[in-house]
């Protein structure tokens, strides 16, 4: 008798507001669905570029890899608090192009792909990558916004507020 295999929620790995969006998205809903969460990180050789020349293609090629993973962590811990222990879920780092390598984690058209987006104003203004998901994905995508005061106000904005925030709390004397 063949194994059943059960639906999982896909999601791509991000430490923007978008992607730390879609991760708790993701969470939930895999906590919906009772079912496991692949989370991935997507890495391109073209990333070698911020890395010292003289570490060469190999060195470069880990040094890129172990940062991957390192966000994987990261995004965990700012978007949950870290890993949740109630679902089960299969983290990983793979190497290519972002929407290939987060198409290849879909082993069923009961999965579903969460990728998130800090654009919302319909279907032809999301970014490239999240367009490419919803055509050629065969299986349900769901797009997560950014938080609110992420997509209104946008960056400089956001820093400008966040350093205003910053001097609140200070004045108060670190007391909120």
């Amino acid at each position: 008798m063949a194994a059943t295999r059960r639906a999982a929620v896909v999601v791509g790995i991000d430490e923007s507001l978008a992607g730390l969006a879609a991760l708790r998205y993701a969470v939930g809903e895999a906590r919906r669905r009772e079912c496991g969460l692949r989370a991935v990180r997507v890495w391109q050789v073209g990333a070698f570029r911020a890395y010292d020349a003289g570490l060469g293609e190999a060195a470069a090629a880990q040094a890129v890899a172990e940062d991957a993973a390192a966000m994987v962590r990261r995004a965990f811990e700012s978007a949950m608090g870290g890993v949740p222990r109630d679902i089960e879920i299969q983290a990983g780092v793979v190497e290519g192009a972002v929407v290939p390598a987060l198409i290849a984690q879909i082993t069923s058209a009961d999965d579903v792909l969460v990728v998130g987006t800090s654009r919302r104003r319909g279907l032809g203004r999301l970014s490239a990558v999240d367009r490419h998901c919803v055509r050629i994905a065969p299986c349900p995508v769901v797009v997560v916004p950014a938080p609110e005061l992420a997509r209104a106000n946008g960056r400089r904005a956001l820093a400008r507020e966040v350093q205003r925030e910053a001097r609140r709390y200070a004045d108060a004397g670190g007391v909120v």
